[in-house]
């Protein structure tokens, strides 16, 4: 489900900083049981971990988009980390987020400082 270029933009961005867990999973896949929106996943810091847990459900890899903060990943691990998830950058994630025209993604926060923006 990995956007090509000229792809539409997620319509929803979730920030992972938790480590991965069966109840993180669980969450996260209630979050994205809604297909309808387009959404991108991006894990920094602990939230690495879920790219390299062997324990997540294929369905949840198949809900959205996945980007893994490449500075968390290269602390952590050798390589890349493994398909669907894709390394990118904080800055490159920010700007997916704050779009230079038009409103923004809504935006769910998992782990520090949790928040969910949601203006609809």
């Amino acid at each position: 489900m990995s956007p090509g270029p000229g792809s539409p933009a997620p319509e929803r961005i979730v920030l992972v900083r938790r480590a991965s867990s069966p109840d993180l999973h669980a969450r996260l896949l209630r979050l994205l049981g809604d297909r309808s929106l387009r959404t991108r996943v991006f894990l920094q810091a602990d939230g690495v971990t879920l790219a390299a847990d062997p324990d997540v459900p294929e369905s949840l890899l198949a809900a959205a988009d996945w980007q893994v903060c490449s500075g968390s990943w290269k602390r952590r691990h050798d390589g890349d980390p493994p398909a669907p998830f894709e390394p990118a950058t904080l800055a490159a994630w920010l700007d997916v987020l704050l779009p230079d025209t038009g409103p923004g993604p809504d935006l769910v926060s998992i782990g520090r400082a949790e928040r969910v923006v949601d203006d609809r």
